[in-house]
């Protein structure tokens, strides 16, 4: 955040979710499950730049942060190519798995602090999981009610 108003240029975050995860890991196995993670992990970090960020942060979440985006239609295109890439067919152990993922992009503002920009990212996948997930929703400020 600091690096970005230095240079003046932006931060996207991307906060992704493997859908139907429990499903897998119920269904398969954790052996599965853990299978699916490791690709959907390597499939994302396959699109994104070598200066960018790449992150586990809970059981089936990941955050994307991209450094040095002009614009949000950049931050967008490169969730829509990580959807793609995490959509493709994984197999395991005789078994086809065909994975989604629901993505929310947000780019930082001025004056915005970590914790907003992640929250705002959150949103964004909630709002991508709550319209039946497999997609990638830009967080909307307008849509967003905080008390």
């Amino acid at each position: 955040m600091t690096r970005k108003t230095r240079t003046g240029t932006r931060l996207a975050v991307l906060y992704c979710d493997v859908d139907a995860f429990k499903a897998v890991n119920d269904g398969l196995g954790h052996a599965a499950g853990d299978a699916l993670l490791v690709a959907t992990g390597k499939r994302i970090a396959s699109v994104v730049r070598d200066s960018d960020t790449v992150a586990r942060v809970g059981g089936d979440e990941f955050v994307v942060i991209l450094d040095g985006v002009h614009h949000l239609t950049d931050a967008e295109r490169i969730a829509s190519q990580i959807h793609e890439a995490a959509s493709t067919q994984l197999e395991f152990q005789g078994n086809t798995l065909n994975p989604k993922l629901s993505i929310g992009v947000t780019i930082a503002k001025a004056g915005q602090n970590v914790d907003d920009v992640l929250r705002d990212a959150d949103d964004a996948l909630y709002a991508a999981k709550a319209a039946g997930g497999d997609r990638v929703v830009v967080f909307d400020p307008d849509s967003v009610e905080r008390g």
